[in-house]
């Protein structure tokens, strides 16, 4: 345990990310085992999401909400006033929808610096705030 913070360490004093969706794409490849070749195809605000498409026409999302963020989303879109102007991609997302959460764990040791960086760099300032998992 202690040779892996003592790595983290001396690697997070060199973290940056160069291009974010070759990040992303990495990270998403070692999660799911295989190359789903994203592209960014739009980006939300409140909660924010990063919505992709994989190379075979799937509609992927990311966001650092939370489930109960999304649930609370997707209650007050049921409000018939509210669906009025809002497209957000998170309240039209079926109950069978695949989720899975990425971080250190699956994502590599140091996800949790990069992702802030890698976000900054899609959406042009920072994360509203600061999360270690997507």
């Amino acid at each position: 345990m202690q040779d892996l913070r003592l790595k983290r360490e001396k690697l997070a004093r060199e973290v940056k990310v160069d291009n974010p969706l070759v990040w992303l794409n990495k990270v998403v490849a070692k999660v799911y085992g295989e190359s789903l070749g994203l592209t960014v195809v739009d980006f939300f605000d409140s909660p924010q999401a990063l919505v992709c498409e994989s190379n075979d026409g799937r509609r992927v999302l990311f966001s650092p909400a939370s489930p109960d963020d999304i649930r609370r989303l997707k209650k007050a879109h049921k409000n018939k006033l509210s669906r009025v102007g809002n497209a957000h991609p998170l309240t039209d997302l079926p109950r069978s929808t695949e989720r899975v959460e990425i971080s250190i764990l699956n994502g590599g040791i140091l996800f949790d610096l990069e992702l802030p960086l890698a976000w900054k760099i899609f959406k042009g300032s920072d994360m509203d705030q600061p999360v270690d998992k997507l």
